[in-house]
């Protein structure tokens, strides 16, 4: 009996601090609505579409993300660059300038830039780029994945059509997690 009490304060002991571990750890996480928050999950969502992605291009010493207009993500994405890998090659995170002819495996166009979409996309037509937005409001504009927030959660739209004209090999498993596909 005095085993069973023992065991059972144990256990409610484990059980109140695996509980206030959690309640401590919810408190400490930022809301969805925070743009710091905001940007580090759309950065992680950058990173995992290089999972999923083929790109066509000759070696390269790093894989290279450009970012265009000013925008949170370049620290988040700064982050993970020094954390991570895309397969054996360091990740190289550059502010885009206009006159900008550099070669990138990536490029980011900030919500204040997406007029520069078009633009953008003929520039690097063919040459195996991914171009990614922000909240565009109309994807066809250029970009191959568009990224979007809605009901507080971060999803994005694929263009496959200017994946295929970037020169992009894009998964099936990718066009299966988008929220809406253009073929």
């Amino acid at each position: 009996m005095f085993f069973i009490f023992i065991s059972n304060a144990f256990y409610s002991g484990r059980k109140t601090a695996l509980v206030l571990s959690l309640t401590i750890l919810l408190m400490s996480m930022k809301p969805v609505g925070d743009a710091g928050n905001e940007y580090t999950i759309k950065a992680m969502f950058i990173y995992n579409f290089t999972k999923h992605i083929e790109w066509n291009q000759p070696p390269s010493p790093s894989f290279r993300i450009g970012i265009v207009g000013n925008s949170d993500i370049q620290g988040a994405l700064e982050l993970i660059a020094t954390q991570k890998k895309v397969g054996n090659l360091p990740i190289e995170v550059i502010k885009i300038t206009s006159d900008d002819n550099s070669l990138f495996q990536v490029i980011f166009v900030s919500k204040s830039q997406v007029q520069k979409l078009e633009e953008l996309a003929k520039k690097y037509a063919g040459k195996s780029v991914l171009i990614i937005s922000e909240e565009a409001k109309h994807s066809e504009q250029g970009a191959t994945i568009n990224l979007i927030t809605t009901d507080n959660k971060v999803r994005f739209e694929l263009n496959q059509t200017a994946g295929k004209v970037a020169g992009l090999k894009i998964s099936s498993t990718l066009a299966n997690l988008a929220m809406t596909v253009n073929p």
